[in-house]
């Protein structure tokens, strides 16, 4: 049998292909609930990168965490700034970095956009314990990273991008304590 490119399975489920198959049916979820607002899928995870980062980041930044090529990223950033949704702007002090912001109608959309992801992506978890959601979690982390250096992607790199997120996002939790 041949599943997503896997070949013979021998009858039993694949780890990866369950994981591909999972990722590609929430994607799917979540593309259909984001027509309404006019967002493709990598449009909002740009928009909610920028959200959480709460500051400007680099496209390069953003092409590590949508795990794309550059060249793809700037397309993405050429429609959501036709849409007046995000900025760009050269750095004052080194006019070869460009920084990538959100407008206000950027944000008011990333917020709503994300506010929808949220609900969908707790609405797949809710039948799964907390526990096994951790464990899980941990586990496909595991295959993750093994996928990122078959494909050639710098882990420690995306990693680096990630923790400009999750920092922020601890900030704020720590904010609502």
């Amino acid at each position: 049998m041949t599943h997503a490119g896997v070949s013979d399975l021998s009858g039993e489920e694949n780890l990866v292909v369950s994981l591909v198959d999972a990722g590609l049916a929430v994607q799917r979820a979540i593309e259909k609930a984001l027509l309404g607002l006019e967002l493709s899928f990598a449009q909002q995870r740009l928009l909610a990168f920028l959200l959480h980062a709460e500051r400007p980041l680099k496209p390069t930044t953003l092409s590590f965490l949508l795990i794309q090529a550059t060249h793809s990223v700037s397309g993405l950033l050429n429609r959501l700034e036709d849409r007046g949704l995000v900025t760009r702007l050269r750095d004052h002090q080194d006019r070869r970095i460009v920084w990538v912001n959100l407008t206000p109608e950027g944000r008011a959309l990333a917020e709503e956009s994300s506010a929808l992801v949220q609900k969908i992506l707790a609405s797949c978890e809710a039948h799964v314990s907390p526990l096994d959601r951790a464990r899980m979690a941990s586990n496909v982390t595991h295959v993750r990273d093994s996928a990122f250096q078959l494909g050639g992607v710098s882990v420690a790199k995306w990693a680096d991008a990630k923790n400009l997120i999750r920092h922020r996002q601890d900030e704020q939790a720590k904010g609502n304590r």
